[in-house]
C-alpha cells in the first residue's frame, strides 16, 4: 500500500518539491536582509579626499564660515553618519548660497554616490594612515 508522497499525482508532488526547496533556499538566509549593514569597497581614505574638497572650507578651525562643529578627523565624522547622510541625500550641503570666494561647488554625482554608499555601511575606517 503507497502512502503520502507516493499517493500524489505528478503535479502534487512537483509543488511538494518546489516548496520544499523554497523552505530550503528561505533557510539558508542569514536573517532579515533589511537588518544586514550594506557593504561598501570605500573606506575613509576615499570619503576624505571629497571631505577635504568640498567640506573641510568650513567644516575646520578657522573655516570660511563658523559651522557649529569640525569634520577634521574620522572621529568628527564617525559621530555624525545620520546628519552627514541627511544633508548629503537632501542637498542641503554644501551650502551653495554663500557668497565666498572661491565660489563653493556642490558635489559631483560620483562625490555624492561615494560619500552615501560609505555613509550607508557605517563609515568603515579602512587603512588608518591615508597618506
Amino acid at each position: 500500500m503507497r502512502s503520502g508522497i507516493l499517493q500524489a499525482s505528478s503535479t502534487q508532488r512537483w509543488v511538494f518539491c518546489g516548496v520544499i526547496l523554497s523552505a530550503a533556499f528561505l533557510g539558508c538566509s542569514s536573517g532579515d536582509p533589511q537588518e544586514e549593514e550594506p557593504t561598501t569597497d570605500f573606506t575613509y581614505c576615499d570619503a576624505r579626499v571629497v571631505i577635504e574638497e568640498k567640506c573641510l572650507r568650513c567644516h575646520q578651525e578657522g573655516g570660511d564660515l563658523s559651522a557649529p562643529f569640525f569634520l577634521e578627523t574620522y572621529d568628527d565624522i564617525s559621530a555624525r553618519i545620520e546628519a552627514l547622510e541627511r544633508v548629503i541625500r537632501n542637498g542641503s550641503m554644501p551650502l551653495m548660497d554663500r557668497d565666498l570666494e572661491p565660489e563653493v561647488e556642490p558635489l559631483t554625482t560620483a562625490e555624492r554616490e561615494l560619500l552615501l554608499e560609505w555613509l550607508a555601511a557605517g563609515a568603515p575606517e579602512g587603512e588608518s594612515d591615508c597618506e
